[in-house]
């Protein structure tokens, strides 16, 4: 049988030949930031802070206006990984802003400014105080007011509960599924996960060779890389929230 990966408006499938492993959650890695250490608020924010945690809308200290997103996904494995590079603009001068990011582990962040680069801390919030999953992007050197490029390397287990990027076996076969609405997103790539914040998405899959791989937008390009591995390049889409994306 074929293997294939389907990636879709309403989802994303993806069919291994090869039996597939019993499915299980992976671990986060991620440290959690002690609830008794910050204040909890109910209601939007303005300014960023660490010490508030925004449990409705994200404060305005910044905003986004393009991503580009690099996904390596395999059904057989129980997880996985992926770049995220977010144009965005600093509102304000801070030391660090608010993300939506769920059962993910960031291992490298950072935010380029004009010619410099910060490197970036991920401090995720313990799901027991903000359970739809917050982190705190925080910076040693105070972060200027501008527009600059935030970039990620995130890893994430797939999701169990028919959300987001999940994993669903049959037989020897397994797929991973998409669906995003509506909180989804924020468990498959770390971002803005509010449909007030619509912006143009560029997206790229790896796959196992032998997989096929569909999007929003067109295909415009297939690049062997080697160890059996393609990646997928689609077109970029129009100004979209994140829980349309698939």
């Amino acid at each position: 049988m074929i293997r294939t990966l389907i990636l879709s408006a309403i989802g994303l499938s993806l069919m291994a030949c090869s039996p597939a492993p019993p499915t299980r959650s992976v671990p986060s890695t991620t440290d959690s930031v002690d609830a008794k250490e910050v204040q909890i608020v109910r209601g939007p924010t303005g300014s960023a802070s660490r010490a508030v945690i925004p449990h409705a809308q994200l404060p305005t200290t910044i905003s986004p206006s393009a991503y580009r997103i690099d996904m390596v996904i395999d059904p057989k494995q129980d997880g996985m990984t992926g770049r995220v590079e977010i144009d965005a603009t600093l509102n304000e001068a801070t030391d660090g802003f608010w993300i939506h990011a769920k059962d993910m582990d960031v291992t490298d962040a950072s935010f380029t400014i004009g010619e410099r680069l910060y490197p970036l801390s991920f401090d995720a919030i313990a799901l027991s105080e903000a359970p739809s999953g917050l982190a705190w992007m925080g910076s040693e050197t105070p972060l200027p007011a501008g527009s600059g490029v935030i970039r990620m390397d995130y890893s994430t287990p797939y999701n169990q509960n028919l959300n987001s990027a999940y994993k669903v076996v049959r037989g020897d076969d397994a797929y991973i599924v998409t669906q995003m609405e509506p909180l989804g997103a924020r468990e498959a790539f770390p971002g803005f996960d509010e449909p007030r914040f619509k912006q143009p998405f560029t997206l790229s899959i790896t796959a196992p060779d032998g997989n096929v791989v569909v999007s929003n937008t067109p295909k415009t390009a297939e690049l062997p890389l080697g160890d059996d591995l393609i990646r997928h390049e689609f077109a970029q889409t129009k100004p979209l929230p994140t829980y349309l994306i698939a």
